[in-house]
């Protein structure tokens, strides 16, 4: 039995996040439906125009976790 895949189908397919099996049907599911492949197209097109965050963590934040982080170790003797 087929199942019917729906839009959050479609979104852990364009992350990889779905199961062999599930690829191969929503494969098939692209190739004879075409509303549900527009729908595909229209996701696709919003994930390609997302950017990858780029935030980096100042210098006095690193270290402030790094020392804390030296305070939780217990001393060597």
């Amino acid at each position: 039995m087929t199942k019917n895949y729906t839009q959050n189908d479609l979104v852990r397919f364009i992350y990889h996040e779905t199961l062999t099996n599930e690829s191969a049907e929503i494969r098939q599911q692209l190739d004879t439906d075409e509303n549900f492949k527009n729908e595909y197209l229209d996701l696709l097109k919003g994930y390609s125009q997302l950017t990858a965050p780029q935030c980096l963590p100042k210098k006095s934040a690193e270290d402030f976790i790094l020392n804390y982080s030296k305070k939780l170790q217990p001393s060597a003797k």
